[in-house]
């Protein structure tokens, strides 16, 4: 990621922020994964990169399940989702496990 700030490479920044909130998401780091999808999400909108912007969001996603935070949840995946079918992706017609488990009746 520092290599990518030096050299101003857009694309490697924003995948080191999503590799970094992943990351952060399974040793229990909200508030990394917080701080690294804003810039993640902020730099590729800016950058109009929809496929990372739809990625990056997908995290966030996930990382708001987990923080029994499922209407933000949704929220995100829903944003990721037009993109996905916005770029054609297989990814569209997907429903992401950490949705499905909070939709279910506890």
């Amino acid at each position: 990621m520092a290599q990518g700030r030096t050299d101003g490479d857009i694309e490697l920044i924003v995948r080191g922020q999503i590799g970094l909130a992943r990351a952060a998401i399974k040793q229990g780091q909200s508030q990394t994964v917080t701080a690294a999808l804003d810039e993640a999400i902020g730099t590729a909108r800016k950058a109009d990169m929809r496929r990372l912007l739809a990625e990056a969001l997908s995290v966030y996603s996930e990382q708001q399940a987990a923080l029994n935070q499922p209407e933000r949840a949704s929220s995100l995946w829903e944003e990721a989702q037009k993109l996905y079918r916005m770029l054609n992706s297989p990814q569209a017609k997907l429903q992401p496990a950490w949705l499905e488990s909070k939709a279910e009746p506890s």
